[in-house]
């Protein structure tokens, strides 16, 4: 009898086995088939590729290695020396990977539920959007995903051979992501608390002989640039998802680690380097990897103790959304890979069935916690871990695995549990909350369908400004304005377009009002551009209704989205400072660390604690800017000078701060050290242009105020070309040269002499 049962238990093995490998071979051919094509028409994020490049040419840095995954970066090294085409040989591998995975997850659940259950979870992980996505996408999700699966797979064995594989994935999974160093307890512990186990010792002795060994060979090869526990900046991560910016979805930069980012084109991922910058300047000396986490760690917490109920709601937002089916991108390739995959995928698997049958399985499965230990310690970690820092999609996809395998035991749960219908009417109701859209997802897809299209409009822009079609050139870009006006900060746009005034943003408020569908989103981007044409009537009667109707809108870069904040500076642009206090005051109890508003109300009412609670949650520099640019706006130019003065000092790299500096110097009338700040800024880079009136106004009265062979009528000259005002160029530079005769005035002029000729 036990010779009988143990061939056929040989035989549901080998049956069991042939089915994962069919489930393997067939997620590839389906991957390779949905991310075929890809290549051409999307390009890849190249934040790994990049890095590769500068690390095998040891440009990279050992502390800017421990910046990125430490595996996910040495396989990309490996690939740009090894494969003959690594842009393919990185999707063919990490296709393969959540291919194995499918398989593994079926073994897995095979040890818990029927065939069917088995199989639903498997399809679950292999045919979620998300994850296709990310298969493509040169991120290290899909290696993760991978390491998951065999660890769910080898610690739902007994046996010591198991426990050693349980060891190595785990060992893979902290090298590629080093947040699941907590699961290094479970096993052990899991083992431990199996009544009437003896053999506890050998195998947990086993997972950890497993996993020190492949981690120290790992950090050995890896050396000069090991793997620490503070790889991947967990303190800044943890500040990007819970400073005053961030709504828990995405990772959120304070402003001029964003704009300097720009100014290191030929850098991988350098908001990491620029925070340790802006902490080092801030506090005056160099602070090594581990100071610079805590620092802005700390300043995150300071945020959260000041606001305990905003910071409370931020996490509730968080977890919601993991669960929830609204995919939060934060990678533009991911987005648009993700659009093309679920128009030739038949029946891509939302996330909220599959979560909400997770949910169920959590529960149901309680009772049998200690031999799910390991599945429920991941999935507790990775949802604290989301939890803690935000809620993207790149975030999810460490929870999938374990939301997958739970899901498909709360099917197996409902389908033999006696209160079936119960159960099942939890479910529905679940996944009926979790499908709901809401204000932040239609906003989301509404922003980044547009700013999908954005980098072709502004090409095409730069295009014809090069073609000398600069009229049309002028037309592309109010088009491009229009698709996202919240990434132009303060309209800037590229040199020479001959636009006038205030036509740019009243051009690209009546294409968004013709060319896209009426939203509170369409709304907002409406009444921004209302208010950079001047038309405050018109903008004001949108966000009020924006107001009324309750809109609930993201924040992106220096967009706020509350029109509360706009209605304020509206009745300060009309004289009515009490009125728009008043209103900020408003605005601040329900963003109470928005740093805009904050600055609004230190420069209009002078008190100090405004100010205060802007540099308790930024570093120096970005406080100084804000309050800066803040009383610019409201026409404090000796006050402005001086924050971005103070700014400019800690962060003298930053382009976007020098023309905000150069703007408000000439508002104080200090024309000489304007023009210099105006040079400054363009020797880093000359578009996109800022702060138009401002400089164009100072560089007019400096140049009044000289004979016109001074050189202030050359810089205003040039700056007339560079803003599109080509006859006013023409008569200052006309008179320059008169003046002096000097051939780079001449140069100037010829150069406007092209612009002016027809293509």
């Amino acid at each position: 009898m036990n010779t009988v049962d143990h061939g056929e238990g040989q035989r549901r093995s080998h049956g069991e086995l042939l089915i994962a490998a069919v489930l393997t071979a067939f997620t590839f051919l389906l991957y390779h088939f949905l991310l075929s094509g890809l290549r051409e028409s999307l390009g890849n994020f190249s934040k790994y590729p990049l890095a590769a490049e500068q690390f095998a040419a040891g440009k990279l840095g050992a502390e800017r290695a421990l910046d990125f995954s430490p595996l996910y970066l040495r396989l990309c090294v490996w690939l740009n020396t090894h494969a003959s085409d690594p842009f393919l040989a990185l999707v063919r591998i990490q296709c393969a990977c959540v291919a194995v995975a499918t398989g593994a997850l079926y073994l897995a659940l095979r040890r818990h539920t029927s065939a069917l259950a088995a199989l639903f979870g498997a399809a679950a992980l292999a045919l979620y959007p998300g994850l296709i996505a990310h298969a493509y996408v040169f991120e290290p999700e899909a290696l993760m995903v991978l390491w998951i699966a065999l660890l769910l797979l080898f610690a739902g064995n007994s046996g010591t051979p198991s426990f050693a594989a349980a060891g190595v994935a785990l060992a893979l999974c902290v090298l590629t992501r080093p947040g699941f160093w907590p699961l290094l307890a479970v096993l052990p512990a899991a083992v431990g608390l199996a009544p009437g186990r003896k053999d506890a010792l050998r195998v947990s002795g086993a997972f950890l002989a497993a996993f020190a060994f492949v981690w120290a060979a790992f950090t050995l090869a890896l050396a000069p640039a090991p793997p620490s526990i503070s790889t991947m900046n967990p303190g800044t991560v943890f500040y990007d998802g819970n400073n005053p910016l961030s709504e828990g979805v995405r990772a959120e930069y304070p402003e001029l680690v964003v704009a300097l980012t720009d100014d290191f084109p030929e850098q991988s991922d350098y908001q990491h380097a620029l925070y340790r910058l802006a902490a080092g300047r801030s506090e005056g000396r160099e602070l090594t990897r581990g100071e610079t986490n805590s620092w802005w760690a700390a300043k995150a917490l300071a945020f959260a103790s000041d606001n305990p109920g905003i910071w409370a709601g931020a996490v509730v937002r968080k977890v919601f959304f993991a669960f929830h089916s609204h995919r939060w991108h934060d990678l533009r390739v991911a987005w648009l890979a993700d659009r093309m995959i679920t128009a030739r995928l038949p029946t891509p698997v939302p996330a909220a069935p599959v979560a909400a049958l997770a949910l169920a399985g959590l529960l149901l499965w309680r009772n049998c916690w200690r031999t799910g230990l390991i599945a429920y310690a991941g999935f507790g970690l990775q949802l604290f871990t989301m939890a803690a820092t935000y809620a993207s999609e790149r975030q999810r996809l460490s929870l999938w695995p374990f939301l997958c395998f739970f899901a498909a035991i709360g099917l197996q749960g409902i389908l033999r549990h006696h209160a079936r219908l119960k159960w099942s009417m939890i479910v529905a109701l679940l996944v009926v909350a979790l499908s709901l859209g809401n204000g932040l997802t239609r906003d989301d897809e509404e922003t980044m369908a547009a700013a999908s299209s954005l980098p072709a409009a502004v090409e095409r822009t730069l295009e014809l400004r090069d073609q000398g079609r600069l009229p049309e050139a002028a037309e592309a870009h109010a088009g491009a304005l229009a698709l996202a006006p919240w990434a132009f900060h303060g309209g800037s746009r590229p040199e020479r377009l001959p636009v006038q005034g205030t036509w740019l943003a009243a051009r690209a408020e009546a294409l968004v009002r013709q060319t896209r569908p009426d939203s509170p989103t369409a709304r907002l981007d409406r009444a921004l551009l209302l208010l950079d044409a001047k038309r405050l009537d018109e903008a004001e009667a949108l966000l009020s209704g924006l107001e009324a109707g309750g809109a609930r809108l993201l924040r992106r870069r220096q967009r706020v989205a509350d029109p509360v904040y706009w209605l304020a500076l509206i009745a300060a642009r009309r004289g009515d400072e009490t009125g728009a206090v008043g209103l900020l005051r408003d605005a601040l109890s329900r963003s109470p660390g928005d740093p805009q508003v904050l600055a609004a109300l230190a420069v209009l009412t002078g008190e100090a604690p405004f100010a205060a609670r802007i540099g308790r949650y930024f570093d120096a520099a970005d406080a100084e800017y804000y309050l800066g640019l803040a009383a610019l706006e409201f026409g404090r130019g000796p006050v402005a000078a001086a924050r971005l003065l103070q700014a400019s000092s800690l962060l003298p790299e930053a382009r976007d701060l020098k023309i905000g500096l150069a703007a408000a110097l000439f508002d104080a009338g200090r024309f000489e050290e304007a023009a210099q700040a105006y040079l400054g800024a363009m020797s880093i880079r000359a578009e996109p242009l800022l702060w138009e009136e401002h400089i164009l106004g100072g560089l007019g009265r400096w140049a009044d105020g000289t004979p016109p062979g001074h050189f202030a009528w050359y810089l205003h000259g040039k700056a007339l070309r560079q803003f599109g005002r080509f006859p006013e160029a023409r008569a200052a530079l006309t008179a320059a040269y008169a003046a002096s005769g000097k051939d780079v005035i001449a140069a100037e002029l010829a150069a406007l002499g092209a612009d002016l000729a027809e293509p």
